[in-house]
Formats: C-alpha cells, sequence, structure tokens
C-alpha cells in the first residue's frame, strides 16, 4: 500500500525492525467533487451539503465561550464510488469525507470555523480497514481528537491521533502521536509530539513480554501552531520534529 509505504519513511519514528506493510495496490480513484459548505446556519443539518451525509458528530465548548460547538464528519454517499469486488475483504467506499467544526454563534445558529477535506484520506486500499474504525473523531476538554487506525490486516498495525485547540481565532494542531505494533513481535513503537511546550517523546515497549519500556524525549523548537487546514493528509502527515534515537538498553529520559 503506497500510503502505508509514506508513513514508513516518517523522519521522526524509526520502523520496528521487520515491520514491513503488506503488499497492495490501491485502486485508481474517480473524480469526487467537494462541496462548499454555508458559512453560517441556524442548525446543524444546514451545514450537510447535497449527495453527502452526517457520519458522526461530537460536542464542546472549543473556544471556553459557555456554547456548544460542533465538530461534523460528514460523508459522500454517491454510490457510484462504492466499489464491490468478490477479491476484496468488504466492499470499498472511496467516498470523500469532510471534517467540519461549527463554532455556536453568539446570536443563534453556527459559524463555519474550519473544515478539511484531506485530513481523512478516501479509502484507497480495497483490503485495508477503514481509517475511522478503531479510531474517530471527539471533542474532550475543548480538545478536538481525531484517530486514524492503518492496517490492512496484514503486517504492522499504525494509529495516528490528533489534537486540535481553539487558539488565535482558528483551530490549531496542538498535539499528535504515531504508534507501530508488530503484530507477530508484539513490539510497539511510539512517538507523541506537543507542540505547545516543544517536546517529542519516543516509547519502546513489548505486550508480549515483561521488559520495561525503553523511553526518551527530546525538545525542539517551539513554533506557532498550524491549523487544521495545513496538516493536510493525515495517513501521511509528518510531524516535522527532530529525530528521537533511543540507544539500546536505556530507559527513561
Amino acid at each position: 500500500m503506497r500510503r502505508l509505504a509514506a508513513v514508513l519513511v516518517s523522519a521522526a519514528l524509526a520502523a520496528i525492525p521487520g515491520a514491513t506493510p503488506a503488499a497492495a495496490e490501491d485502486v485508481a480513484l474517480r473524480p469526487a467533487p467537494i462541496p462548499a459548505l454555508a458559512r453560517h446556519a441556524a442548525t446543524v443539518e444546514a451545514f450537510i451539503p447535497a449527495g453527502f451525509e452526517l457520519e458522526s458528530q461530537s460536542a464542546g465548548d472549543l473556544n471556553q465561550d459557555g456554547r456548544t460547538d460542533r465538530v461534523l464528519v460528514l460523508r459522500g454517499r454517491d454510490p457510484s464510488l462504492v466499489i464491490s469486488d468478490p477479491t476484496y475483504l468488504s466492499r470499498l467506499d472511496t467516498n470523500p469525507r469532510l471534517l467540519a467544526v461549527l463554532m455556536a454563534a453568539p446570536g443563534g445558529g453556527y459559524d463555519l470555523a474550519a473544515r478539511s477535506a484531506d485530513l481523512i484520506p478516501r479509502q484507497a486500499d480495497p483490503n485495508a480497514f477503514d481509517y475511522l474504525e478503531d479510531g474517530g473523531v471527539s471533542v474532550e476538554q475543548g480538545v478536538v481528537r481525531l484517530s486514524l487506525q492503518i492496517w490492512s490486516g496484514a503486517g504492522p498495525q499504525w494509529w495516528k491521533s490528533f489534537g486540535f485547540i481553539w487558539r488565535d481565532g482558528r483551530l490549531r494542531l496542538a498535539s499528535y502521536s504515531e504508534t507501530v505494533f508488530n503484530r507477530g513481535s508484539g513490539e510497539s513503537d511510539t512517538l507523541t509530539v506537543n507542540y505547545l511546550s516543544g517536546v517529542a517523546e519516543r516509547v519502546l515497549e513489548n505486550d508480549f513480554t515483561d521488559a520495561p519500556a525503553r523511553s526518551r524525549h527530546r525538545r525542539f523548537a517551539r513554533r506557532t501552531l498550524i491549523p487544521l487546514e495545513a496538516v493536510g493528509d493525515g495517513v501521511v502527515f509528518n510531524p516535522r520534529v527532530p529525530t528521537v534515537v533511543i540507544p539500546q538498553g536505556r530507559t527513561g529520559g
């Protein structure tokens, strides 16, 4: 799978020895126009464009103004973009997903604060599980969290998680983590990045043994938090932090 191969070369996370993605070919995606969304509407339903449906909705106060904001995952429902083939694990829905963030307006209704058609990419691998199957979108204590699962049923299993906060009038990336788990050896390799504090931490552990986890952190220069729209494709996202190397036998630090 080409997406998983791209993840493997992430500059911030060294691959677990022997962890290679299962060989598979992505299907050729047909064009899928992304509609515009209303800039303001009285109801959540009014933000759902024709040809799309509300797949999930999360609620919380993102900007601490005492009002309940909404985070929507909208998905296209064009039947021509759903591929059925007996050689696939299941039918492949290549319809696009839109992540939309709605801020409750002082006078009622909602304002469109952010949107992305790239963060949750279209499914292109016929043998992979849905990116949101073991993840999804939630709002926790004012933080918008997105978790993506990247796995085709063979090879290593990957998770990528993003945390967005409201800062300077925009929803911005404040934290990120990625984990690769080798189902054969039990080894896992996790990178966690805190863009607010400027700290990246890497943890190596093995679920099949009693060996203690090994970890190390590294500081990096803090910079302006990037807005949600600039993150791009969440599956191949590069955290752009210095590589965290853990020497053999080292724990902590």
